[in-house]
């Protein structure tokens, strides 16, 4: 067996525990997933720790989603994924850890081979978003619905990226509020990252009024920005924005240029009008 689901089950700490003691020094398993298991705490923590630990321990999938886990929890874990085998990590829809146990968990972190990462809805801030700026051996990343980040700490996270020339594959920041003067920056960091493949920015703005929202301005920045730029992307999310004509025949100049995009979506954005809609058509040759 290589690969263990154990979503949502009901998993307290005593069971986690036979299950940890049925795994200590596993060299088959690869993949395990505890998501969904809320009633495990520090005790069951720890014996998920000793495994990743164990000099034997072969896992490169550990799935820690909606699990409630919190600070304490957090800490342990990222303790011992320094040294461990873990390439793939989902903490999503975690809401219990704070934005210092984010802090802390994100510098140990760091130091561990971790390179697919999913934080997506959590309440990480701008503190965890500067820990995660010098992080630069991760491929994929998602810190989608992260409200409590402003977007000073979104110009920040990505003005930290292009410094350091971030070799991402796949990015999602969907559901957060970075705002025009983000989205401008985001742009420039875009143009110059030939190993992204796939970008989710989806549900950033239903209208002008919020000042965080990213404004039809602000859309039609981005896409212009990203006129003649190398990036040639496979999958692009522009779900529930305020996209309007002006920014999608911008987009569509965009795109018409990326030979390799399979993937485009661009449902529920309501400033299109009807006329615009039924002249996007993609051609390839």
């Amino acid at each position: 067996m290589k690969g263990l689901r154990l979503s949502y089950c009901h998993f307290d700490d005593d069971r986690l525990g036979i299950v940890c003691d049925a795994l200590l020094g596993n060299t088959k398993m690869k993949s395990l997933c505890l998501k969904g298991n809320t009633q495990i705490t520090s005790t069951g923590w720890r014996a998920l720790s000793n495994v990743l630990q164990h000099p034997n321990c072969k896992l490169t999938n550990l799935n820690l989603g909606w699990t409630k886990i919190n600070d304490e929890g957090a800490i342990i874990v990222g303790g011992a994924l320094s040294g461990s085998s873990v390439k793939s990590l989902n903490l999503s829809f975690n809401h219990s850890i704070s934005s210092t146990g984010w802090q802390t968990f994100i510098n140990q972190l760091s130091q561990s081979s971790v390179k697919d990462l999913d934080l997506n809805d959590n309440k990480m801030d701008d503190t965890g978003l500067e820990a995660l700026a010098n992080i630069d051996t991760l491929t994929s990343l998602d810190v989608s619905g992260n409200k409590l980040c402003t977007p000073l700490g979104w110009r920040s996270f990505f003005n930290s990226l292009r410094t350091r020339g971030a070799k991402l594959v796949k990015l999602g920041v969907s559901s957060n509020n970075i705002g025009d003067s983000g989205i401008a920056i985001l742009g420039n960091v875009l143009g110059n990252m030939t190993t992204l493949k796939t970008l989710k920015i989806g549900c950033m703005s239903f209208s002008d009024d919020e000042p965080d929202n990213i404004t039809t301005q602000g859309w039609q920045v981005l896409f212009t920005t990203l006129q003649d730029s190398d990036l040639d992307l496979v999958k692009l999310h522009l779900i529930k924005n305020n996209i309007d004509d002006e920014g999608i025949q911008l987009l569509m100049r965009l795109v018409t240029s990326m030979s390799s995009l399979k993937h485009l979506s661009l449902s529920c954005n309501y400033s299109v009008t009807p006329t615009t809609k039924s002249q996007l058509c993609i051609r390839r040759t």
